[in-house]
C-alpha cells in the first residue's frame, strides 16, 4: 500500500484559521502590559510636563466632565480607566472640578463632584475607596508616587443578571 502525501489535505479552513488567529491575538492582548494615554485637557498647544500636572485614572472611574469640559452624548466619555488601559489627563496648574463615576459592567454609582488644586509637574491619582462586594465607592485624588495601579473591583461582585430572550422564526 502506498500513501501519498498531499499538503492541501491538511490545511485548516479559513474560518478554523482565523479562529486561532483571533485567539492568539486576545491571548497576547491580555497578557500585555499596561497602556497609557494622555488626554489632553487643556486650551492651546502642548506643554512639557514641568508646566503641567497630570493626573492618572484608576480603572472603572470615569470622568464625565472635568471643569468645562463634558462628555459628549453618544460618544465615549471624557476620560476612562479600563482593564489594561490606563488614561491620564493632562491639565494646567489650578483649581479644578471633576465629576466622577464609578462604572463596572452593569453597576455604576452616581456621579460624584470633586475639586482640587493641582500644582505644575505634580503627578496626582484619582482613586477610590470601595466596600465589600462592590456595594460602594468613594472617590479620592492624592498626590501619585508612580506605583503600579491595580484593579481594585472584582469583576465578579459587579455581575448583572441577564435575561435571554428568544425569538422563535
Amino acid at each position: 500500500m502506498r500513501i501519498l502525501y498531499n499538503p492541501a489535505s491538511l490545511t485548516l479552513p479559513i474560518h478554523t484559521e482565523m479562529r486561532i488567529i483571533l485567539a492568539i491575538l486576545a491571548a497576547v492582548a491580555l497578557s500585555g502590559c499596561t497602556v497609557y494615554s494622555k488626554v489632553k485637557l487643556y486650551d492651546g498647544l502642548v506643554r512639557d510636563a514641568d508646566s503641567v500636572a497630570q493626573l492618572y485614572v484608576d480603572p472603572h472611574v470615569v470622568v464625565r466632565r472635568f471643569d468645562n469640559k463634558t462628555e459628549k452624548p453618544g460618544e465615549r466619555a471624557l476620560v476612562h480607566s479600563a482593564g489594561k488601559r490606563r488614561e491620564i489627563v493632562e491639565m494646567l496648574p489650578g483649581e479644578h472640578e471633576v465629576e466622577v463615576q464609578f462604572f463596572l459592567l452593569c453597576r455604576k454609582s452616581e456621579v460624584a463632584t470633586m475639586r482640587f488644586f493641582a500644582e505644575a509637574g505634580e503627578r496626582y491619582r484619582l482613586t477610590y475607596d470601595i466596600g465589600p462586594n462592590s456595594a460602594w465607592w468613594r472617590p479620592k485624588i492624592t498626590k501619585y508616587g508612580g506605583e503600579e495601579i491595580t484593579d481594585q473591583a472584582s469583576m465578579f461582585d459587579s455581575m448583572c443578571r441577564v435575561q435571554i430572550i428568544r425569538i422563535l422564526r
